[in-house]
This record gives C-alpha cells, structure tokens and sequence, in this order.
C-alpha cells in the first residue's frame, strides 16, 4: 500500500565465511545461509520485481567474492567485513540517522570504526562495496583463474607460497579452525 522509495537490506548474527555460512539459525543445529541459500531466498523474495540499494552483512567474514557475486544480482551496494567483527557489529543508531543521505556509507563506516577504538579493537574491516560493475570483475576474476590453474600445474609450491604470504582473515589456527580467506589483491 504505501512502497518505499529505496530498499536495503541487512543481515545479521554470525559469520564463518565463504566456505562457511553465516546468520546461524540457533533454533535449528546453528543451520545457516550459504550463498546459494542466500541466491534462493532474494530470488524468491525479489526476484527482478525489486532492486536493492544496498545489502549490509553485520556478519563475520562476509567480504568475500561469493557474497558479491550473489549480492550484485540484487543491489547496487554491499557493505560487510572481510576480518571477525568485533561483539555488538554495527552501531545502528547512526545508520537509522544516515539512512538515505548522501553520506550514508561513509557514516556507518565511521561509526564501526570508532566503535571497534572505543573496545580497543585495534585490527577491523568494514567495507562499502559499489557492485554495479561486478561483471568486469568477474571477467578480470575468470582471467585470474585460469592463469593460476595453469600456473599450479606447472608449480602448485608456487601457489600455496603466495596463499600462505597473502594477508589472511578469520581464524587460521588448528584450535580455533580455519577460515581460509585471504585478500585476493594481496595474493
């Protein structure tokens, strides 16, 4: 009866990363979306009826390149972390306040970041992520593939010396478990 005028969306709860889930259903073993869950429920929910100005993950780990991918089919902007958000995530009383203005993103950016200062968070990413030209990167992202898949076939060392150097994110210890994300510029 009464549409808005812009739409978004925000995630939120736990992360685990690209090979992972995130918003774990604790009413259900922890169950939580994929990003082929995610792709089928905002195609069910959207389908191409409504387009997205932005999906926000308030989750860990989730400034991957499969959040992107399945965010990009959606909205125009994506804001989430690549790093382990710090307890409490997003302050939303400033993205309530920003909402629609043009300084949206950059204010709920600056709001984590003097959140995470205040807890003494030294280490955190939050990331405003503009999706509208994914599909060069995806065409940059398949020509980077296939370079590495015949890069590894001549030399696989080669491969996992880089991964092992590229800055890393999440948990990557045997006590804790591995996210094993890295920052694909770094590698």
């Amino acid at each position: 009866t009464y549409p808005a005028e812009r739409y978004g969306l925000i995630l939120w709860d736990h992360g685990s990363g690209s090979a992972g889930s995130f918003c774990l259903d604790e009413n259900y073993g922890m169950d939580g979306l994929t990003a082929e869950r995610l792709e089928s429920a905002l195609s069910m929910a959207l389908g191409d009826r409504l387009r997205l100005d932005f999906i926000g993950f308030d989750v860990c780990l989730a400034a991957n390149y499969e959040a992107m991918s399945v965010s990009a089919g959606y909205a125009a902007n994506m804001i989430a972390s690549q790093e382990i958000e710090p307890l409490g995530g997003w302050d939303y009383r400033v993205l309530a306040e920003h909402i629609g203005a043009a300084d949206f993103y950059t204010s709920v950016l600056d709001s984590f970041a003097e959140k995470c200062d205040a807890a003494g968070n030294g280490f955190y990413t939050l990331s405003h992520i503009d999706l509208s030209d994914m599909s060069r990167f995806n065409e940059a992202f398949d020509g980077f593939a296939e370079d590495l898949a015949r890069l590894s076939e001549v030399s696989l060392k080669s491969v996992t010396d880089a991964a092992a150097e590229s800055m890393s994110f999440g948990l990557n210890a045997e006590s804790e478990g591995y996210s094993d994300m890295i920052d694909l510029g770094d590698f």
